[in-house]
């Protein structure tokens, strides 16, 4: 049993602990006093407007939490997202493109009871295998798989050694020919075009950047050419069809113009130009059995193509359903004869262009595009796809149309492309209009809108 000075001893060695810790914790407290006091007094001593701020970032950052986000992009595959009633411009199912109302007539021509309407092959723009081109320095022609030229047969460029020959197209500018060569590679068919000046062969593909090349498993691919010795276009009809402009020292790409429903699962293309004052006029025919075709490309009276419009529905509503179409030239720019066999007899019918519909306010109008549920928040629009007279992309929103948005369908506000946009407060629908912001003098002139590829908005 411990004595009394033993108890003393124990008893203020635990009061010494207790105490030690008593001054810790009074410590501690007098330590969150003060740094509440020193941040109290800061916070205090701020400008009212700099408080603000920090409550409102404060605000938006859980504000931002909540936000949900979407994007997409409407190629106009179909015309759902549009708002029929209140769209004026013209829809073509088949380049999946808005364009001016085209305007055009047909007439009843001749009835012959041969094939060619008492002309050669090579005037209805299908060139058979052995047709001759005569030009001042010599005639070129094909013979079978084999080049002839001044009746002597041409050895074909060295990349062609070992390599099955499939088909060669001819076609003549004023000086030179286009030769255009497809052989089989493994279980493509690719192609390459050049120009022939009686003395060499000249590869287009300079860069080696054209994409002849078909579908693996097709077969059938062949060149299509048309133009003059500074304007001219080749194309490559295989599955898809692929086409380059040449002009002057320029090669413009024309795969945005001619997509899947335009090849329609590959076809031998035959192609017109024609010029009209300022404006040049491209017209795209078939050479392959069952598979009629009329494109139009047109180029806005600019140097290149700006838009393209499928008028084989036309066609074949005018020609009782042919299941072949041969083209020509008419007698003047705009004008085409169109053979097809009905009964027994060749029919002729004229097609005559007359531009496209100019005296119309035109309007593209989309339905509601937010189909969530809740409030908009912001939107940003982008990666316009259209072309007027002067360029392709967004620049046209500078120079021909226009672009507008609602949140409720009623009221528009003029826009910018790639700016977001934030919505007023309760905001529960989007919907897009472009507009034509000023008339054109030509017949042939019109914008040509294919998407818009870029839509984004966020909502809570």
């Amino acid at each position: 049993m411990p004595t009394p000075r033993k108890k003393l001893i124990i008893f203020l060695e635990k009061f010494k602990k207790q105490r030690r810790l008593l001054l810790l914790i009074l410590l501690t407290v007098i330590i969150i006093a003060v740094l509440f006091l020193l941040i109290f007094q800061d916070r205090r001593n701020l400008p009212s407007g700099i408080t603000r701020v920090i409550n409102n970032k404060v605000l938006e950052k859980s504000a931002e939490k909540t936000l949900k986000y979407n994007v997409f992009g409407d190629h106009f595959a179909n015309d759902l997202s549009i708002n029929s009633s209140q769209t004026t411009f013209y829809y073509d199912r088949v380049s999946t493109a808005y364009s001016f109302l085209p305007l055009y007539t047909w007439q009843n021509g001749d009835v012959c009871s041969d094939k060619n309407c008492g002309l050669t092959a090579a005037d209805w723009s299908f060139p058979d295998f052995n047709e001759e081109y005569c030009l001042k320095s010599g005639c070129l022609k094909v013979e079978g798989k084999n080049i002839i030229y001044k009746n002597k047969n041409l050895s074909l460029p060295s990349e062609f050694k070992g390599k099955e020959i499939v088909n060669i197209s001819l076609y003549p500018l004023k000086n030179d020919w286009l030769v255009g060569i497809v052989f089989k590679a493994g279980e493509e068919e690719r192609g390459i075009a050049y120009r022939y000046n009686g003395k060499t062969f000249s590869n287009l593909d300079t860069n080696k950047s054209l994409n002849f090349i078909s579908r693996a498993g097709y077969s059938g691919a062949r060149f299509g050419f048309g133009g003059d010795d500074n304007n001219y276009i080749v194309l490559f009809g295989g599955y898809n069809l692929v086409g380059y402009q040449f002009t002057k020292d320029k090669i413009i790409d024309l795969q945005s113009f001619l997509g899947l429903r335009v090849a329609d699962g590959g076809f031998a293309p035959v192609i017109i130009k024609q010029n009209r004052g300022q404006e040049t006029l491209w017209y795209i025919c078939s050479r392959t059995e069952g598979k009629p075709k009329l494109i139009k490309l047109w180029q806005n009276g600019s140097e290149s193509v700006k838009g393209v419009l499928s008028l084989t529905e036309a066609l074949l509503n005018e020609t009782d359903s042919a299941a072949s179409v041969r083209c020509r030239a008419g007698e003047k720019a705009g004008e085409l004869e169109l053979a097809y066999e009905n009964n027994g007899q060749t029919k002729i019918k004229v097609f005559e262009d007359n531009g496209f519909k100019q005296d119309i306010d035109y309007v593209l109008s989309s339905k509601n595009i937010f189909l969530d549920k809740g409030e908009i928040n912001s939107v940003n629009f982008g990666g316009l796809l259209a072309c007027d007279n002067k360029e392709c992309g967004d620049g046209t929103m500078k120079n021909s149309l226009q672009f507008l948005v609602s949140f409720a369908g009623q009221k528009y506000t003029v826009a910018n492309l790639n700016r977001e946009l934030n919505f007023p407060a309760q905001s529960r629908g989007l919907y897009w209009q472009i507009k034509t912001v000023r008339k054109n003098t030509s017949a042939d002139y019109s914008p040509w809108i294919d998407g818009l590829t870029a839509i984004s908005y966020s909502w809570r």
